[in-house]
């Protein structure tokens, strides 16, 4: 979604300090914030719908299943966008 970073600190305050050390590491969520609460990185999210097809969002949603079932999280808004363009089959 739009609050990537905003959404990776309620996930680590919800699994503990353990979950949150390890984002932080690896996000380095504290200095990657700016005002639209982007990653100054590169707002990879406004660019994802140039980028994916509904069939490739199909095999990543796939892959990342028990992410998304573990820590009971929901479908980004991105994905839902692309496949309800696919007009072959329904999805999810």
């Amino acid at each position: 979604g739009t609050n990537f970073y905003e959404e990776l600190g309620r996930m680590g305050q919800r699994y503990g300090e353990r979950v949150m050390n390890s984002l932080e590491e690896t996000f380095h969520m504290n200095e990657a914030l700016n005002e639209t609460n982007h990653g100054i990185e590169r707002s990879a999210s406004f660019h994802v719908l140039d980028f994916y097809t509904p069939k490739s969002t199909r095999r990543v949603l796939e892959y990342m299943a028990i992410d998304y079932v573990m820590f009971n999280l929901p479908i980004p808004e991105w994905a839902e966008e692309i496949l309800a363009k696919d007009d072959t089959i329904g999805y999810l």
